[in-house]
């Protein structure tokens, strides 16, 4: 059996309302995520380090049939949402690749076509540069985009900001089970 941990949130107080509304809000989507990632098939564990290292995980040890692990990796909407990459100036050369893989030419055998982009060097050194520049900047990005949010004149329900909330909860959770981080030191 699986033991869940669950704290109820803390509440904030700020004489800012909106700032208190949102902080709070996210404090609750946080602990509510964090509770059931990892048990509930709803709660998606992945950020865009995830799926990128899952990318080289496949390449590097399951060459002959990493083609269709990649495919799903590539169709995870992390990769759709263009805000979350504009900190990361590779991902755009990245996309060219990742476009081009689903474009295979006319008489190619497609597998073999996608086989041959991921084994690409130009492909591969834009995949460990981006891995390492989201492990030095990831974490950052995230704080200041949370702040961000909080910050913003607007309240909770403009700007879509729950959207973005909801989307940092998960962000920052998947970043800590993916960096071996214990559920406890979470939380806190």
């Amino acid at each position: 059996m699986i033991e869940k941990t669950y704290r109820a949130p803390i509440r904030i107080t700020n004489e800012n309302i909106s700032v208190q509304e949102k902080v709070n809000y996210f404090i609750a989507r946080f602990n509510y995520f964090l509770s059931n990632a990892g048990i509930s098939f709803q709660f998606d564990v992945e950020s865009q380090l995830s799926l990128l290292e899952k990318v080289d995980f496949q390449i590097k040890g399951n060459l002959d049939n990493c083609v269709t692990y990649v495919d799903e990796y590539f169709k995870d909407p992390l990769f759709d949402n263009e805000e979350l990459w504009e900190n990361y100036s590779l991902f755009t050369e990245l996309k060219k690749y990742i476009n081009d893989y689903y474009n295979s030419p006319p008489n190619t055998s497609t597998k073999n076509h996608k086989k041959g982009i991921l084994m690409g060097s130009g492909f591969h050194e834009v995949l460990e540069k981006l891995i390492l520049e989201l492990k030095d900047k990831m974490a950052d990005n995230l704080g200041e985009d949370l702040i961000s949010v909080f910050q913003c004149q607007y309240p909770l329900t403009e700007h879509d900001h729950i959207y973005k909330l909801n989307l940092l909860a998960q962000l920052i959770i998947s970043g800590g089970f993916f960096r071996k981080k214990q559920t406890q030191k979470l939380m806190k």
